[in-house]
């Protein structure tokens, strides 16, 4: 056999094993990653054969639902093409719609065969196609071509009136809000702007995609904000752990100079001519930065990281019961690492007030104003409250779990004192609520970059004594918290008390 014969049959030898193991790989190590690809026609074809079951909010309100082409076009004003079509095929088509508009888009997510899915229905997807752990339309597509089948339906702990009341405060403004029931940790809203919406996905995706500011993004979980004076509650759980005395009376001149092993910081308060005297409680409500500042100095990193690990930052949230719920959620950090071992002089002054490498997440600052809420305690977040089955039987219903205990109910209740004492005489005093005992704090976070801009935050919940809910609501370049940020958290809290009576 001469050489190029041999060369020839060695050559295409070697093409088949390449094309032997591309095949392998392809329908068997990687199938499932890619039928489990919005684009791929297969599968959307097959999970066309399952009605999608529907997502309610807690009162029973439709956050999303499947109808058929005919009643989807009757409910939108205009005829829509079925999305996926084969000749001779007798399956009930079906079309996602959001009878809510553009007020749940973030967190209920989009439902696109152009796009894919995004927020709860992508990650709740086995559920609403009605499939157990492990199974997927593939392993059921013998039975699908032959039957109808019908998911699940979930109902969620959202609210739908404190939802559309933070929603229509946030127009005109960018950033994002989360409510939360202190007692379960039951998440009531969750909003993140700007907005679209989610029913014209496909066919004004680029118009959508042109108004900039992350409108895809779930800021609420998913974008960190340095969190300024909002920050101080955190601080505040170091500090009395340290033994501070909260009666103890504090020289504010409006600054402070801090020497420390060698180590030398200033800081400047926001009141020029400073606060004069004052104690824990006045520091709280009035947002002095030189009391927090030179107090946790005197304290020390130590008792200041450990508070923040107490509170959950460096800590991936689990979000829900349903771990694919967790995609997207960010955890705040100290600094770039996390939360470190140790901090400079100047990184623990910084960070005691929320600035220097400071970022939290809304959702996570909304869990920490809920624990002050809740006596120290710290629940769970959770979105799911329940799964019903095609015959409209639960077949899993939320239960509520502590996750994390950073303070102790004295601890808990010396903070809750600052924050009624910041509505009745400090920073947030021109938003309290007739009738309404309001714990809150106030936030003015400067954002760094070429641009110097300053987020504000405003954080609350009520009634104090007995709260309902606790909110955390940041507003990009929103200057103040009282002013840019209260008002939209005084809806939202006003929206759930009027539910409750």
């Amino acid at each position: 056999m001469s050489k190029g014969i041999k060369r020839a049959a060695l050559g295409l030898t070697l093409c088949f094993f390449i094309l032997s193991g591309g095949l392998a790989y392809w329908q068997i190590i990687a199938s499932a990653q890619l039928l489990a690809k919005p684009g791929n026609l297969r599968s959307v074809y097959l999970e066309q054969q399952i009605w999608r079951g529907g997502i309610f909010d807690r009162n029973g309100e439709i956050l999303a639902k499947s109808y058929s082409p005919a009643d989807a076009a009757k409910i939108l004003g205009h005829p829509i093409e079925a999305a996926i079509t084969r000749p001779g095929d007798n399956y009930p088509q079906q079309v996602v719609l959001f009878p809510q508009g553009d007020a749940f888009t973030h967190i209920v997510g989009t439902y696109s065969f152009i796009y894919g899915r995004s927020g709860l229905e992508a990650s709740l997807n086995q559920i609403l196609l009605g499939l157990g752990p492990g199974e997927s339309v593939q392993s059921h597509a013998g039975q699908l071509l032959k039957t109808q089948r019908r998911g699940n339906d979930v109902v969620l702990t959202l609210d739908s009136k404190i939802q559309s009341a933070g929603v229509q405060a946030f127009k005109g403004k960018l950033g994002a809000a989360v409510a939360i029931a202190p007692k379960t940790g039951q998440i009531l809203a969750m909003i993140s702007s700007p907005t679209f919406d989610p029913n014209q996905l496909d066919n004004a995706y680029s118009t959508i995609a042109k108004t900039g500011n992350q409108v895809f993004v779930n800021k609420a979980i998913s974008s960190l904000y340095p969190p300024g004076s909002v920050m101080k509650l955190v601080t505040s759980g170091g500090l009395l752990r340290s033994g501070l005395d909260v009666n103890a009376l504090y020289d504010d001149t409006g600054h402070a100079r801090v020497t420390q092993n060698g180590q030398s910081r200033d800081v400047v308060e926001i009141y020029k001519n400073g606060l004069g005297e004052i104690n824990f409680f006045d520091a709280l409500a009035k947002s002095s930065n030189t009391y927090f500042a030179t107090r946790s100095a005197l304290a020390g990193a130590e008792q200041f990281l450990a508070a923040a690990q107490r509170f959950g930052f460096g800590q991936r949230i689990p979000l829900s019961e349903f771990a694919d719920s967790n995609n997207g959620v960010l955890p705040s950090s100290i600094t770039k690492d996390g939360v470190p071992n140790a901090l400079s002089l100047g990184q623990l002054m910084d960070s005691s007030y929320g600035q220097g490498q400071v970022q939290v997440t809304p959702l996570h600052e909304a869990m920490i104003c809920a624990a002050v809420a809740n006596n120290g305690v710290m629940m769970r977040p959770a979105l799911v409250e329940r799964v019903l089955n095609p015959a409209q039987q639960t077949i899993y219903r939320l239960q509520p779990k502590v996750w994390l205990t950073p303070l102790t109910p004295q601890e808990a209740g010396l903070i809750r004192q600052g924050m009624q004492d910041a509505v009745v005489h400090g920073t947030a005093q021109g938003l309290a609520i007739s009738g309404v005992d309001l714990a809150a704090k106030t936030g003015t976070a400067e954002v760094g970059g070429p641009i110097k801009t300053t987020d504000g935050w405003f954080i609350a919940f009520a009634p104090a004594a007995d709260p309902l809910i606790a909110v955390a609501v940041v507003v990009e370049n929103g200057e103040s918290g009282s002013g840019a940020a209260g008002p939209i958290a005084r809806d939202m809290i006003l929206a759930a008390l009027r539910e409750s009576r």
